[in-house]
């Protein structure tokens, strides 16, 4: 695109001020946050795979149109990339033409600097999405980021026939996080909301693409104008229009020496010395100690690993339920840790939680004999050994403890020599 970058842009809702941007050279991704929910919306959804009418509005997600230029007319918009429960990602070019603005910094924006002041010799430094610009709009900090593809979790959705991971990737995959997960943690950040959507795949560049071809690469545009149930004007805060996600061809993943994970969407995420009352992980893998209210540290972020190395090598989440409440993942994960004990200062309110709901019947297996179950399905590929899947549950076991200071670190967890041949 004639000397210009593609760069990522996510605009984040207002509530946190913020808004996120990545690029990789010529185009970027943008993202804007949802709105507070509202149980009567006046509007007819007309996108079934994009955002709600209503995540637009006060306070909600930033409103951008296909062509919007922001700082200057430096950043301009060519696709819509994803959108999430907090934001939106669209693709745009680096015009370089400069821009200023100065605004007080978000804790995200602290989180994104911390990175950026790279330890170059630390392996795990090219996992982790990096911030190259940022600036504000209206309110909303917007961080620009390099471009990124598709994340885990829809690459095994859309592109894996069974719907997991060949082992030899997955493993790859896991390694990669460990080592991104050790570099955060020895920079005192916790990242607070680790699991497969939070895991993109780097791209080749696609700098010498023109915008039209960009676009090309990325799927037809789809869009779809906002109409009221009523008939009336548009309310103050929303786009004229919604974006269709774009989908990222096959032949971008070909998960080669080059490819590389990254992660992703620091949103939940915090320094060790400011850590929050408490993190908002899905509550599949939502660590004990948030369950139960204690204070929190980046240990949450090995809970959260040890989830995803049996996901990723599976295909599906250790702890998993039709009827999932915090009570329900309590007892599964007491039934599935074989041999661990809840804390004692957890007891008292473990005791009244089980007893205000009806009793369950108990896993009848441990976390080795599930990883074995659900991975030696006859229905699907089975390239790793039963040896392999034996140091799989070990290296889980390490990790899920319920007592976080027993939990094993990211740099431990690597030391083993199960990594050596990735």
């Amino acid at each position: 695109m004639n000397a210009q970058k593609a760069v990522g842009l996510v605009s984040k809702r207002l509530l946190n001020h913020q808004t996120f941007i990545r690029r990789t050279s010529r185009c970027f991704s943008f993202g804007a946050t949802r709105s507070k929910p509202i149980t009567e919306f006046p509007y007819v959804e007309v996108l079934a795979d994009s955002e709600s009418a209503n995540r637009y509005g006060a306070g909600g997600f930033f409103p951008i149109h296909l062509g919007d230029q922001f700082k200057g007319g430096r950043y301009k918009i060519l696709h819509k990339l994803s959108w999430g429960s907090d934001s939106t990602v669209w693709a745009a070019r680096d015009q370089r033409v400069l821009g200023s603005d100065r605004h007080e910094p978000s804790r995200q924006l602290d989180i994104m600097r911390a990175i950026a002041a790279q330890l170059p010799k630390h392996p795990g430094s090219r996992n982790l999405v990096h911030m190259l610009d940022q600036f504000c709009v209206r309110g909303h900090d917007f961080l620009v980021l390099e471009l990124l593809g598709q994340n885990v979790q829809d690459y095994v959705t859309w592109c894996v026939v069974d719907e997991r991971l060949p082992g030899k990737k997955a493993k790859r995959i896991a390694k990669e996080t460990l080592l991104g997960l050790d570099y955060l943690h020895t920079q005192g950040i916790t990242h607070g909301d680790l699991h497969t959507r939070n895991l993109a795949f780097t791209i080749p560049c696609l700098d010498h693409l023109s915008e039209e071809d960009f676009c090309k690469e990325l799927g037809d545009i789809r869009r779809a104008e906002f109409k009221r149930r009523d008939g009336g004007p548009l309310e103050p805060g929303l786009p004229k229009y919604l974006v269709g996600p774009a989908f990222f061809p096959k032949y971008l993943y070909p998960l080669s020496p080059s490819t590389n994970i990254k992660i992703v969407d620091f949103g939940q995420a915090f320094l060790s010395k400011s850590p929050p009352a408490t993190v908002c992980t899905p509550l599949v893998l939502r660590p004990p100690e948030v369950v139960f209210g204690d204070p929190i540290d980046y240990r949450v972020d090995l809970w959260s690993m040890g989830c995803l190395l049996f996901e990723l090598i599976t295909g599906q989440p250790p702890f998993d339920n039709v009827f999932f409440t915090p009570t329900s993942h309590v007892r599964d994960m007491v039934g599935t840790l074989a041999g661990e004990q809840l804390p004692h200062r957890w007891q008292q309110k473990w005791l009244a939680l089980d007893r205000a709901k009806p009793p369950e019947e108990p896993p009848g297996y441990t976390l080795q004999t599930w990883l074995e179950e659900v991975y030696f399905d006859e229905e699907k590929e089975q390239d790793l050994s039963r040896r392999d899947i034996r140091k799989v549950g070990e290296l889980v076991q390490r990790m899920l403890r319920f007592e976080p200071t027993a939990r094993a670190t990211a740099a431990e967890i690597l030391k083993d020599p199960w990594f050596e041949d990735v």
